[in-house]
């Protein structure tokens, strides 16, 4: 018998020499026996589990920042309410998902995201339906708090953690194509709610439209999503069953566990730069439109700027993914990151529509190039196995600081009347996220005993 030494390369494939935790290799050839191949002429079943997770990421949308922002001075109109006071909800829905993430994640782990995204979808759809007749302020704060909880803290990592399971080498690219789901979403809610307000006479009917389409995005997600292709007979990409040793590493990757990700340099840089992220993007979402109408923009022309924000985004993470195929998840959020500092500066001059717009498409193709990139960045450096973990560990800290920004910003607001410093420091921050990117360099394989045998692989083969 003869020991090999681990792997020292984390864009390198495991290689005679490289040690191979055989363990780990069980646990995803584990029954049912993988077939040989998808049978022929039919799709690859990943597909459909990246539309149930396009499905998921669009209707998570329904209790986004930028659908709120049109109800926001509705709602100051009516009630008297402060601008801070409505994104509390905002925050408190942020701090809800942030508590419950860590379990959140060991259940994706264990049991896929199927009836959490259909659980999620039904208790949004009940949120909207209880907003579209509140009377009090505990009433936004509280059953939007839920909803949003739901949104970002079940329905987005739900699809996430899917297709990062369901793909390997086409993860870049599938991750933006799921990543067009949310900003389809922001492109046509907050006008499809604007415009059933005007039709209706009343921001109560915009709540009802929302609780119906958070109903019907449950129905992909309860036929098509399924934890990992192994449960199915399948790997990753629909790839083929390797007949020996040499082509068995195609269908593994790094796997780290949690234990051993906190131990690395990458995870708290990544986790610092997504802070950053999360802390400015939360609040720019929420707070744009209603700085727009400052501006002097009238709110049909500040949804069209978000709806050209949104649209653009979908095209940047469409590109996002091809480029990250190309270079790495990495250093294609290091570059979106620097075009999201330059975008914020466009949004603090955008005083008419052409410079509404101007911002919207810039800053656009950056943000979702960067937010498809942000939902496989911990399956690209930690692997999949416990990626609900892994990722779910952080979201505490980065779902707190997402809370904390729309209200943060409200409350500088009501104070100054102004976002000028806010957004400026958004620039800087961006810029700061981008610079932690960069230092996060992937982490080398996770050290462990593996010893393999010459002529007594566990392929049965010399």
């Amino acid at each position: 018998m003869r020991s090999y030494a681990p792997c020292s390369s984390r864009r390198s494939p495991a290689s005679p020499g490289c040690a191979i935790d055989w363990r780990s290799v069980s646990d995803q050839r584990a029954s049912p026996t993988l077939a040989a191949s998808p049978p022929r002429g039919r799709i690859f079943h990943g597909w459909w589990v990246a539309a149930a997770a396009v499905s998921a990421t669009f209707g998570s949308v329904v209790f986004f920042n930028p659908v709120l922002g049109v109800f926001a001075q509705l709602l100051e109109d009516e009630f008297g309410w402060q601008r801070s006071e409505i994104a509390a909800a905002i925050s408190l829905g942020g701090l809800g998902a942030a508590m419950a993430a860590p379990a959140t994640g060991a259940v994706l782990d264990r049991w896929g995201g199927r009836w959490v995204i259909v659980g999620a979808s039904l208790g949004m759809a009940a949120c909207a339906l209880v907003l579209s007749q509140m009377s009090a302020l505990w009433h936004l704060l509280l059953f939007y708090g839920i909803g949003r909880a739901l949104a970002v803290g079940a329905m987005s990592p739900a699809g996430v953690v899917a297709i990062s399971n369901w793909f390997i080498r086409r993860r870049a690219m599938v991750s933006g194509l799921v990543a067009v789901g949310p900003r389809i979403g922001m492109a046509t809610f907050p006008v499809v709610v604007a415009l059933v307000i005007d039709a209706t006479g009343t921001w109560r009917a915009g709540w009802i439209a929302l609780a119906i389409i958070a109903v019907c995005i449950s129905l992909p997600s309860l036929l098509f999503m399924r934890r990992r292709p192994e449960d199915m007979g399948l790997l990753p990409d629909g790839d083929a069953a390797p007949d020996d040793m040499d082509g068995l590493p195609r269908a593994l990757e790094l796997d780290f566990t949690l234990h051993e990700a906190v131990r690395t340099r990458a995870y708290w840089l990544v986790g610092l730069g997504l802070s950053f992220v999360m802390f400015c993007g939360g609040a720019v979402n929420f707070h744009q439109i209603p700085h727009l109408v400052d501006q002097g923009l009238p709110r049909t022309q500040a949804a069209l700027v978000v709806t050209v924000f949104s649209g653009t985004g979908a095209v940047g993470a469409i590109l996002g993914g091809m480029l990250a195929s190309r270079i790495s998840v990495r250093w294609t959020m290091v570059v979106s990151l620097a075009g999201m500092s330059l975008g914020i500066v466009l949004l603090l001059n955008a005083a008419s529509l052409g410079a509404g717009i101007l911002y919207g498409v810039s800053y656009g193709l950056f943000f979702g190039a960067q937010i498809a990139m942000e939902q496989v960045v911990y399956a690209d450096f930690f692997g999949r196995l416990s990626l609900g973990k892994i990722r779910g560990s952080f979201q505490p800290v980065l779902l707190a600081v997402n809370a904390a920004g729309p209200f943060l910003v409200g409350v500088w607001y009501d104070q100054t009347g102004s976002y000028a410093a806010a957004f400026g420091s958004f620039s800087v921050m961006f810029a700061l996220a981008s610079l932690s990117m960069a230092f996060a360099r992937y982490p080398a394989r996770p050290l462990r005993p593996a010893v393999v045998a010459d002529h007594s692989t566990p392929t049965g083969r010399a």
